[in-house]
């Protein structure tokens, strides 16, 4: 449905709820659902507005939420609901998420404050797990009713394809499948069971007037608890420290202990297995949301998330498959290959990018979708002769094999007329990043040098930034 379209249709539905005669209607930005969210504002009040066209999804989330408010969980109240299911009107909570707070706090450990919000998140997560588990109807679940073992392996294909076959490491397919089954057998086994969030983050915890709220529960369903409380801790963009993440953890310990139900430190195993499958399933959003769609706020959680990767699967080595853990922790160890966003500059920054063809074109880490790339294989190749092959294109014997080359040196010149041209204008429109990559077989002579003498080239330019990565190196 077209915005304009969605628009109207909230529009009448206000007006039906509220009885105004008019409002004024802003877009909230959303990240990656087909459900999109807009601020109403009418007399004296303002109200959120919601597009769902998953009716099935929609059919959950209201359903759900009646349950939770009849207990006085902490979720926003419903107000009015369309004819046909898909628009709704529910109360605005407003912008200060946990997220926010967290990812800007400026030390690693979590003060007081934050510690705090958590702590009151996770007690909202108890009762709605514990207190829900015998109200909710768990048949209008989508997509599936309990998270069972073709719940897990969707997640894991998710995974597989959309990161670890993008990632260019090499895996025998059917090792690799019967690893995935033995994993699913073990994930759904895991107790105790109630309703699962699902999707339990810092994003989804929203503070107002000092109260903590949960949204977006849709996706719940009934499996093991412990999913919920792995979610939130080795969220990929909050890095928690290794001391608040075990403080959080025995904290809903106590409160699960308090409603009646004790995880011994046995159980604590099904704690990583847990927290291995969300990172999993993560990664894969990854992959597909940033490496495929190029949207950067995924693409720089990759490092965080395989930092993640890395000291689960050690939780874990004994009780996984041995060619599962080997291949993740070989995984997990690429996580120098992405770069973090740099930090904000007023001006224009330019990213130059050396790389190995044998591997993905590097990702645009700003969210523009890409830039410049040359292909520097045409050029003779040093590495094909003994004195030059241990060395890089950052080596003065290197750079003179390759400036004697006359195609080399018209090759620069012609690539300098273009990015002259285009940094003007850049520069002219207020534009703000720019990338440009230079690839070769290896990653290592070619590209280097001509990345490296671009760069150069490009820090004399007035009111420009220059960040020169050699990824292969």
């Amino acid at each position: 449905m077209h915005r304009e379209d969605i628009i109207k249709n909230l529009k009448v539905l206000f007006i039906k709820f509220s009885r105004a005669s008019s409002c004024k209607i802003e877009e909230i930005p959303h990240a990656v659902s087909s459900r999109k969210y807009f601020r109403i504002f009418g007399p004296g009040k303002t109200l959120i507005g919601t597009y769902s066209p998953d009716k099935r999804e929609t059919a959950a989330f209201l359903s759900f939420s009646s349950v939770f408010r009849s207990l006085d969980i902490m979720v926003p109240e419903v107000y009015e609901v369309s004819d046909e299911g898909v628009f709704y009107l529910q109360e605005d909570l407003g912008d200060t998420r946990l997220h926010e707070l967290v990812v800007r706090r400026n030390k690693p450990e979590l003060d007081g404050k934050i510690l705090n919000t958590y702590k009151s998140a996770i007690d909202q997560l108890v009762r709605l797990q514990i207190e829900s588990d015998k109200e909710v109807n768990y048949a209008l679940c989508v997509p599936r009713s309990t998270f069972d073992r073709q719940s897990v392996m969707w997640d894991l294909y998710h995974f597989k394809y959309y990161f670890l076959k993008l990632s260019g490491i090499s895996f025998d397919e059917q090792i690799l499948e019967d690893a995935f089954l033995n994993l699913a057998d073990s994930i759904t086994a895991i107790k105790p069971k109630g309703f699962m969030f699902r999707d339990f983050q810092s994003r989804n915890i929203i503070i107002k007037d000092d109260k903590t709220y949960l949204i977006d529960f849709q996706g719940g369903r009934k499996g093991p608890l412990l999913y919920d409380i792995a979610s939130l801790v080795f969220e990929a963009k909050a890095s928690l420290t290794d001391a608040d993440r075990d403080q959080l953890v025995r904290y809903y310990l106590d409160r699960l202990a308090v409603q009646g139900i004790d995880v011994t430190e046995k159980n604590l195993n099904g704690f990583y297995l847990m927290a291995l499958i969300r990172i999993l399933q993560a990664l894969g959003a990854y992959g597909l949301r940033g490496k495929i769609e190029k949207r950067a706020v995924f693409i720089q959680s990759i490092p965080a998330g395989l930092s993640n990767l890395e000291k689960v699967v050690n939780q874990v080595s004994s009780v996984i498959d041995p060619y599962l853990y080997s291949l993740l922790l070989d995984l997990s160890k690429l996580k120098s290959n992405y770069q973090y966003m740099p930090e904000a500059f007023s001006g224009l920054t330019v990213t130059i990018y050396s790389f190995s063809y044998r591997k993905p074109v590097p990702d645009d880490i700003t969210g523009n979708g890409g830039g410049f790339v040359y292909d520097c294989r045409f050029l003779k190749n040093p590495g094909k002769f003994d004195a030059y092959r241990d060395l890089t294109g950052l080596q003065k014997p290197v750079s003179d094999f390759l400036e004697k080359q006359k195609e080399v040196i018209d090759y620069i010149d012609l690539i300098k007329s273009q990015l002259k041209a285009v940094v003007k204008s850049y520069q002219k429109r207020n534009y703000h990043t720019l990338m440009v990559a230079f690839g070769c077989t290896g990653g290592r002579h070619r590209s280097v040098y001509t990345a490296h003498k671009i760069a150069d080239w490009l820090s004399a330019f007035e009111g420009l930034k220059v960040i020169e990565i050699h990824r292969e190196l």
